[in-house]
């Protein structure tokens, strides 16, 4: 007897440990996306973040960013442009990586202090004041027509300390969203969609991927509304993901306020270009360790059952008398 009470608590724990090591992978296994180029720094501030631009070929356009510092020093600065793309899955920002739709930072120029037009300007600012920096857009007469993506950086200076440079460099960036005017291309595909049926150490969500099969960027609009069984209305929330040419990216929309424990209804609705996708989930809510204990009251349970099954066969068994064979 009291070693079938060991293999019990042997199971019972075993199973814990299983349990919780389970749900602490499920709770760290969404992330959302994020749209923003970089997180800007507490001393330099720019505007605008983002710009859209279109344009034709053969144009050349001259427009500004506003660079502001924020800091209690003189603050030395520079300007210029890189390529802006998605990684392979979209969810990552690309500076590096030229494509098709990326050819514009090379028909970017830069005003510098000087008043000369160069690919990399330099700037000193004053504590608190701020500067208006020109940039030219010089686009090719066969350039093609779409979209075209850049993203114009201000990053300081590093300083030194008279014994050697300091490596903590600030950067803010703005992302420039252009198109060249032409023949474009719209097309949109949204496939794999996954909306929380259990949402277990995890917030309610949904997931998708969207395809952006044109040649000029879209935006894909999600809608989640969560509820509670009687129909209040617990959380509404809104998020807008701009797909690239060619690129393929997972949108995550979540309720980052789901309750550890409880039953909820969630309706959600997806918009990219002339597609719209719409669905009810019922969703479980359970806490790591409600699901932990739920699944040793489950395992405790069939164990009992079993023993008692056993124990039960075993007294229908006839036993021999003394005599009797």
């Amino acid at each position: 007897m009291h070693h079938r009470h060991s293999v019990f608590i042997a199971t019972v724990l075993g199973a814990l440990i299983l349990a919780l090591g389970f749900t602490t992978s499920l709770a760290h296994a969404e992330e959302s996306n994020d749209e923003t180029i970089d997180s800007p720094s507490a001393t330099l501030e720019i505007s605008p973040v983002t710009k859209r631009l279109a344009m034709d070929a053969g144009e050349r356009r001259t427009t500004s960013i506003t660079v502001k510092n924020n800091g209690t020093t003189e603050l030395s600065f520079y300007v210029y442009a890189k390529p802006y793309s998605n990684a392979v899955d979209g969810d990552k920002q690309d500076f590096e990586t030229e494509n098709t739709y990326s050819q514009i930072y090379r028909w970017i120029s830069i005003e510098d202090s000087d008043g000369e037009y160069v690919t990399r300007a330099e700037y000193k600012l004053a504590p608190k004041a701020s500067v208006e920096v020109n940039y030219i857009i010089e686009v090719p007469e066969s350039a093609s027509a779409g979209g075209q993506y850049a993203a114009i950086f201000v990053e300081a200076k590093p300083e030194s300390d008279g014994q050697g440079v300091i490596q903590t460099i600030s950067r803010a960036g703005m992302i420039l969203y252009a198109s060249v005017n032409g023949e474009t291309i719209r097309s949109a595909q949204v496939n794999d969609i996954n909306a929380s049926a259990a949402a277990i150490g995890s917030n309610i969500n949904v997931r998708f991927t969207v395809s952006n099969e044109g040649n000029i960027d879209f935006q894909a609009a999600t809608e989640i509304t969560v509820s509670s069984l009687f129909g209040k209305e617990l959380y509404r929330g809104n998020s807008v993901s701009t797909v690239l040419p060619e690129t393929t990216r997972t949108v995550y929309t979540e309720w980052g306020g789901t309750p550890s424990f409880g039953l909820y209804r969630l309706d959600y609705n997806i918009d990219a270009l002339n597609i719209n996708a719409k669905g009810t989930r019922y969703v479980l809510v359970l806490s790591p360790l409600l699901f932990a204990l739920l699944i040793i009251l489950v395992i405790a349970t069939a164990i009992a059952i079993f023993f008692l099954i056993r124990k039960h066969h075993q007294n229908k068994i006839p036993k021999n008398i003394d005599g009797i064979s």
